[in-house]
């Protein structure tokens, strides 16, 4: 099989899999009224693959098949071809104007990245695990797979480490084996995409000590697995007209928590069992480390929605004239300021790319590069939003406001814009702002972004516990000597 046509891709969503939304089962998410428009989002982005201007952008020929796959599975072998990534990364994510952040692009990289990192899990997890890392990628890329993940745990004791719960199943963990596979009890958050996946891959966020085994698990499920359950969030998406929901009814992708009630793995989808000490990021030297692609996704992405979210404050701000004011002028300069650090960033990871094994690799450094910055930066891009808004974008006229007959000129004479921005065309605009930093999926979006690397403390410390500091201490004991003499010269002179 191919990569998937839209039709394709929302038949495989037609699985019997164990969907509640509101307290209700969710029997065809297709055509259910709160997905069934992102559903149709989605499906477009796979007939794309088949466009004439866009296939040779969104797909390579298998190397197995020759049959047309997703670029998202592509193995860079040359600079070029990591060119070719960042390059459907920007399609797949404008087609959603940066606000699907889950679309099938992103797992699939992870699953790329461990099938590149291969050596990884036979060196610490054996040849099976190597074996079965390298056969999920090939049928995940064979069959244009939708992936999502969820790492984890409802928040319940944190006090407590998993073994330590007064109910040992809160945090997911392994029941038993048969020759089939393993059995997993737990629950686990956050699947955003759960709804539009698939298959879902798992593996602990937790911090595991040696009597944690039963939760040291990395595994792959479909979601239609016999006893897993996928409770929805609220879903935010609607029949209403676009005018009033351009953002949430088309974009809202959906975030689950997903209750495995004694679910079956097979073992051809458990990758580690049991290694409380595995991980794929170690310390060490850049060159020493495993080495990732998925964080290109993650910048090309957020760049795209940065560059959206300037194009929606600038409009709102000409839309009612403010824009001349400094302090309006100063927040959207600080937007600007955001997209071109992350433009930065997506530089960096074509610039310092490895070869390693006869392939190209993103380094650490550069993959990690200034990505934990993402979270306070889309933070601030939300507030600026708001402030520029003001109080206007609480008070917005609805499509059907316009339409009455009694209301509709009224609300086009004290609810425009500056001269020549009518009353509809400010309130799309605002309709847009509010959606986007505002409202109940603006919200959501920028608590999304500001956690989707995981806690921002932890990412902050971590990099600073795992940095090679040689550098740093040399240039300390540098200054530290010449204050022991009298010249005045640094650097090469002195």
């Amino acid at each position: 099989m191919a990569a998937k046509t839209g039709r394709q891709y929302l038949d495989s969503l037609r699985d019997g899999r164990a969907l509640y939304a509101s307290g209700q089962r969710v029997d065809d998410v297709t055509i259910h009224p709160a997905f069934r428009r992102t559903g149709e989002t989605l499906a477009g982005l796979f007939d794309l693959q088949y466009a004439p201007d866009y296939a040779g952008k969104l797909t390579y020929p298998s190397p197995t098949s020759g049959e047309p796959v997703p670029m998202a599975y592509l193995m860079p072998a040359t600079k070029e071809d990591i060119v070719r990534r960042r390059v459907a990364n920007r399609i797949v994510a404008e087609w959603s104007f940066g606000n699907i952040t889950r679309t099938a692009n992103v797992v699939s990289q992870m699953v790329t990245q461990w099938a590149m990192n291969a050596q990884e899990f036979e060196a610490k997890a054996g040849t099976v695990s190597a074996q079965r890392v390298r056969a999920y990628y090939e049928y995940c890329r064979e069959n244009d797979v939708v992936l999502t993940h969820a790492i984890i745990t409802p928040q319940f004791d944190r006090s407590k480490g998993p073994s330590d719960q007064e109910d040992p199943y809160l945090v997911l963990g392994k029941v038993g084996e048969n020759e089939r596979g393993i059995v997993v009890r737990g629950a686990r958050m956050l699947a955003t995409h759960a709804p539009f996946s698939n298959e879902v891959i798992v593996w602990p966020q937790e911090r595991l000590t040696p009597r944690d085994g039963a939760y040291a698990l990395w595994f792959a499920c479909p979601m239609n697995a016999p006893g897993l359950k996928l409770v929805a969030r609220e879903p935010y998406g609607s029949e209403e007209p676009l005018f009033d929901r351009p953002l949430s009814s088309r974009f809202d992708e959906g975030d689950c928590l997903m209750i495995f009630d004694d679910v079956l793995i097979p073992w051809n989808r458990v990758f580690v069992d049991g290694l409380t000490d595995f991980r794929l990021e170690e310390k060490g030297r850049d060159d020493e480390r495993p080495i990732y692609l998925f964080g290109a996704q993650q910048i090309t992405r957020a760049i795209v929605k940065a560059e959206f979210m300037y194009a929606v404050a600038l409009g709102v701000a000409e839309a009612i004239g403010i824009e001349g004011f400094l302090h309006v002028q100063q927040r959207l300069g600080e937007i600007l300021e955001c997209v071109d650090a992350m433009r930065g960033m997506e530089k960096l990871y074509e610039e310092q790319i490895l070869e390693r094994d006869g392939q190209l690799f993103v380094p650490a450094g550069a993959s990690r590069g200034g990505q934990e910055f993402l979270p306070y930066y889309f933070k601030r891009m939300a507030w600026a939003l708001r402030e520029i808004c003001g109080a206007g974008q609480v008070m917005t006229p609805s499509q059907a406001d316009f339409d009455n007959p009694e209301l509709g000129p009224h609300l086009e004479r004290y609810c425009r814009g500056k001269p020549g921005v009518s009353a509809r065309e400010k309130a799309k605009i605002f309709r847009l702002a509010w959606e986007l930093a505002s409202d109940k999926y603006g919200s959501r979006a920028t608590i999304y972004e500001y956690y989707h690397r995981a806690d921002p403390v932890r990412n902050f410390a971590n990099r600073h516990v795992s940095a090679n500091k040689t550098l740093y201490r040399e240039l300390l004991n540098r200054i530290s000597q010449e204050m022991e003499t009298t010249t005045t010269m640094t650097g090469s002179e002195a």
